[in-house]
């Protein structure tokens, strides 16, 4: 995040398009930059053409994944990438795999199989070296098991994927639900509370009319008997 920062202070303003492209490149290729939300918020990107080729893919590394950009590669005309950036999406794209499997949050086990879909190679000894270099630099956390091909003890690191306008959309109405299931047994709880009070009340109020009553009765008489 500091090093994305910055980069962008050291551009000089006003930013013209090829100074946002050179921007653009240089944090796709840094092996420190994982998050690119403030690149996203500057005014020259998000009030810039929404077809430009580098800053669609820019939204890819940010939200998407490498099926994403192999998809849209030539219907939006993207950009060749480099073998570093390259890299940098295939582990982005490791990390939205763990972060959207249930499976693997549960059972810490990341297949070679679902990798080798989630990033396009076919190598085993790519995939193992794409997993290494995730491990050794604290993307996620786990064991190679070259036997069994697969992952284990499989956990994310210290890099999180940027949250998408449509997942903040969802995180937001998700929120909201909670707050208003958490107010509503608020409400009931008041009531309840309420209801205890005022029973309790009631009780008191029995307690001391019985307790007049028993002032109020008259005694009975005693009988002297002569000895």
């Amino acid at each position: 995040m500091e090093e994305l920062r910055a980069l962008i202070k050291a551009q000089p303003r006003p930013l013209s398009p090829r100074i946002v492209h050179d921007l653009v490149q240089q944090a796709l290729t840094s092996r420190h930059i994982f998050s690119f939300g403030e690149l996203l918020d500057l005014d020259e990107i998000s009030n810039g053409r929404q077809d430009d080729p580098w800053i669609q893919t820019l939204r890819i590394f940010a939200y998407g994944t490498w099926s994403d950009y192999v998809a849209q590669k030539e219907p939006a005309n993207l950009p060749d990438l480099t073998e570093k950036q390259a890299t940098k999406l295939r582990q982005l794209s490791i990390i939205s795999l763990i972060t959207d499997d249930p499976s693997v949050q549960q059972e810490g086990i990341l297949k070679y199989h679902d990798i080798e879909k989630a990033v396009g190679l076919g190598e085993e000894s790519q995939l193992e070296d794409l997993a290494i270099d995730c491990i050794y630099r604290g993307l996620f956390q786990g064991r190679i098991n070259s036997q069994l091909h697969l992952v284990e003890e499989c956990r994310l690191g210290n890099v999180e994927r940027d949250v998408s306008p449509a997942q903040a959309v969802e995180i937001e109405a998700a929120l909201t639900e909670l707050l208003n299931r958490s107010q509503n047994v608020l409400d009931e709880l008041e009531e309840s509370i309420k209801q205890v009070e005022h029973d309790a009340h009631e009780r008191n109020l029995s307690v001391q009319k019985y307790n007049q009553l028993l002032k109020t009765k008259p005694k009975p008489a005693v009988s002297k008997t002569k000895s």
